[in-house]
């Protein structure tokens, strides 16, 4: 979902950086999940999610912009990483 909306909005809007926290995929399985996924029981998920993080990297980097995740260091997608509490100042 986030790749289908969130990304391009933000794309589409001028943002550059556009963050990504807690999205999709970490080494636990999904972000987003209320107990432990293993990432292997959803393997072909999984694989259109890195396909579409790789594309969306390359078309904002085309463009001049940074896509950055900031699930930390389980973040899987082949994304910039970024530090969540420097972004929003430390709170």
């Amino acid at each position: 979902m986030v790749f289908d909306t969130g990304v391009q909005l933000g794309a589409w809007m001028g943002c550059d950086p556009v963050y990504l926290l807690g999205t999709e995929t970490t080494v636990y399985g999904h972000a987003y999940a209320d107990e432990y996924e293993p990432p292997a029981r959803d393997n072909e998920r999984q694989g259109k999610v890195q396909a579409a993080a790789k594309v969306a990297r390359q078309e904002f980097e085309r463009h001049g912009r940074r896509l950055i995740d900031l699930s930390g260091p389980t973040g899987t997608l082949p994304l910039l990483k970024g530090d969540f509490l420097k972004v929003v100042g430390g709170l």
